[in-house]
């Protein structure tokens, strides 16, 4: 599984940008989408990179960033492969979101579980994703066929340039591998049975009796979302009491948006208006968290004021750029 030919490695996938890009009906080496370069993020300073686009083949990409050794026949070692299980279920996914007048829960958690990826996977996220899943650098693969992998790690010596581009050190770049590693592969368990961190994560965080969740789809007939060299939108920042957000692009049309709060009273309480006396007497009760949240979608549909705010945020937090279906968007 890890070893092919693919030295152009994307940190968005081509999917992806498919779906965002200028005509998506052409062949798929001659596909493009519209670049933008962020001169001033407060003041939303921009300028269009190459006036007809740029070709999707070839962005948002790097060259043997995932790489865990390079061979003399031309292959590597990579991740590549496992990327590829995650992406090609996207496009589906993604129609099957848009389509459906129920939240199927299954289909969402998939789709979270590949649009997370990209937020992992994402070169110029390494120092948050390192800060949430630190604890998965700490662990060796029993399996003697995946700890052989997992060791070319700790050998690989990043260039200087590379760690430059990213802002990080060796050991940094190191750990991120390993986060992803976990995340990606599937682990074979001392019993046999083999585990998949990332799934298992994302069970754990759409679980409603432990965290409270809303969720947002954001549809226009007309206009056009932006997508972030960064993969996504933080919503953390903006959240006052234990929670983090994740706001995801889905199509040149489309993006959803996901909040996850903590389910205690305490902390809902800084997120909705739960008046004081209600608040004690559920305490006085021994309730400490509300136990039925459904999941379900909250629709928005050609609302210009949501589409406004959410490309003013991925401007506001990509890296250096983001792309488009179009040369107007809403901002």
């Amino acid at each position: 599984m890890f070893n092919n030919k693919t030295r152009n490695q994307h940190y968005v996938s081509q999917v992806e940008q498919k779906l965002n890009c200028i005509d998506p009906s052409i062949d798929k080496k001659k596909r493009r989408i519209y670049e933008f370069e962020s001169l001033n993020r407060d003041t939303q300073e921009y300028k269009i990179c190459v006036e007809d686009g740029v070709k999707i083949e070839k962005n948002l990409t790097f060259n043997d960033l995932y790489s865990l050794e390079i061979f003399d026949d031309g292959t590597r070692d990579n991740f590549e492969k496992y990327f590829c299980k995650l992406e090609e279920k996207i496009e589906e996914l993604t129609k099957e979101v848009l389509a459906s007048e129920q939240l199927d829960k299954e289909i969402l958690l998939t789709l979270f579980n590949a649009k997370l990826m990209n937020v992992i996977r994402n070169p110029y996220c390494i120092l948050s994703t390192i800060n949430t899943y630190f604890n998965l650098c700490n662990y060796t693969p029993l399996d003697q066929n995946l700890a052989h992998y997992f060791e070319k790690i700790d050998t690989l010596k990043v260039p200087e340039s590379v760690l430059s581009e990213f802002s990080i050190n060796q050991i940094q770049f190191t750990k991120w591998l390993k986060i992803i590693f976990y995340m990606v592969v599937p682990i074979r368990l001392s019993n046999g049975n083999y585990l998949n961190f990332a799934p298992e994560i994302i069970k754990n965080i759409f679980n409603p009796e432990n965290i409270c969740i809303g969720i947002h789809l954001a549809t226009h007939d007309k206009e056009v979302c932006l997508l972030s060299d960064r993969g996504h939108v933080d919503w953390s920042a903006a959240l006052q009491g234990d929670g983090f957000g994740y706001e995801f692009n889905l199509t040149k049309n489309a993006f959803i948006h996901f909040i996850f709060i903590e389910n205690n009273l305490d902390n809902l309480s800084k997120f909705m208006h739960i008046p004081a006396d209600i608040l004690a007497t559920m305490k006085n009760r021994g309730v400490n968290k509300i136990e039925s949240f459904s999941l379900r979608i909250n629709k928005f549909v050609n609302d210009d004021e949501v589409f406004k705010s959410y490309n003013s945020r991925v401007m506001y937090q990509c890296h250096n750029y983001f792309y488009a279906a179009d040369k107007n968007f809403l901002k």
